[in-house]
């Protein structure tokens, strides 16, 4: 079992992979962070709006414990991603989809401190409606192996619900919104979803969790040439009520 205290020393390393195309962005890895940057690798894929290719990173955690450092976890992961892009603006899209598909292997032969793999899918909507409105929708699953480092499990990704807080080996979560341009550039967006968590082995009786949130937000569009809306969202959870700057779309993926 991991002891109590905080992950503090964490270095990160990443091999991204640049997909080619209007954006040129790296395809990073889950549990790396969306920042990371690296080498590019000479593997890659572009096919009108599909890509792909392979990622390294490895992750050292040291867990300290009243101010001692007590256990350390060197991950070494390789991941293998796949996306398809059809929005029609990556700021605040009005109609398209986006997929993102997503597995990654870790081995002790190849460093890592234990064996486990994950696999993440998201898929993103948008559809655009009568009177100014568009209706989005955004799916999320996760699932990860019982040997998975407590900070790489998959979790409930939802406005209002506090970020880590509903964790398990397998992890799925929906949410919903609609926003209407209302009056000249200003919009106002409602919002709910839902999401739901089971842990295989678990370290206490409830192997299961679920939790609804929604809410409601208001956006201004800054720039109608590249199509960027800005504004705040007000959501709410049982026991947690959170305010959030939006720039771009809540589920921006640049």
């Amino acid at each position: 079992m991991t002891p109590r205290g905080a992950v503090t020393g964490a270095r990160r390393r990443a091999c991204c992979l640049e997909a080619p195309g209007r954006n040129r962005r790296p395809l990073l890895c889950p549990g790396v962070g969306r920042h990371a940057r690296g080498c590019s690798l000479p593997q890659r894929i572009r096919r009108r709006n599909w890509s792909g290719g392979l990622i390294r990173a490895e992750t050292l955690a040291i867990c300290r414990f009243r101010g001692r450092s007590v256990r350390s976890e060197r991950d070494t992961r390789t991941a293998a991603i796949l996306e398809y892009d059809s929005r029609n603006n990556i700021f605040t899209p009005t109609s398209g989809l986006y997929a993102e598909t997503s597995y990654l292997v870790a081995a002790s032969a190849l460093g890592s401190s234990a064996d486990f793999e994950r696999f993440h899918q998201i898929v993103l909507a948008w559809l655009p409606l009568p009177h100014e409105v568009t209706l989005g929708g955004r799916a999320d699953y996760g699932w990860s192996s019982a040997s998975t480092p407590f900070f790489l499990r998959p979790y409930i990704q939802l406005r209002g619900v506090p970020a880590v807080r509903y964790q398990g080996d397998e992890v799925a979560s929906f949410e919903l919104e609609a926003r209407w341009q209302c009056y000249g550039r200003w919009s106002v967006v409602p919002f709910a979803g839902v999401g739901a968590t089971h842990l295989e082995h678990p370290l206490s009786s409830s192997h299961r969790q679920s939790v609804a949130s929604g809410g409601i937000g208001v956006r201004y569009e800054l720039a109608r040439k590249f199509g960027l809306h800005a504004g705040l969202d007000l959501a709410h959870s049982p026991g947690t009520t959170a305010i959030y700057i939006q720039v771009g779309n809540a589920w921006f993926r640049p």
